[in-house]
């Protein structure tokens, strides 16, 4: 959000009345659908979706032979391999 709406300042300042508008119209829509997904879930199940949303693609690393970067394990689900929750993957 922030990218567009600089986006749109620099736009602004180069004279660029139409292009800015356009830019700050689709930013508004941006944020009212954001605003709308997160009136939707619950305290608790917005962090689910977002979960989901975020990793499409979970595969149990018992699957994977590539390595991993301690960035791209935060927020993960931490679970058995009977799919039993211990935890997640938090920077503390």
């Amino acid at each position: 959000m922030r990218t567009l709406v600089a986006a749109a300042n620099i736009l602004a300042r180069h004279g660029q009345q139409q292009p800015c508008e356009d830019v700050l119209a689709t930013t508004k829509n941006i944020y009212t659908l954001y605003v709308a997904d997160l009136t939707q879930w619950s305290a608790q199940g917005r962090e689910q979706h977002w979960r989901q949303k975020r990793s499409p693609a979970r595969n149990p690393v018992t699957d994977n032979s590539n390595s991993f970067r301690s960035d791209q394990l935060l927020g993960t689900d931490v679970r058995t391999p009977q799919n039993e929750a211990l935890g997640s993957v938090d920077d503390s």
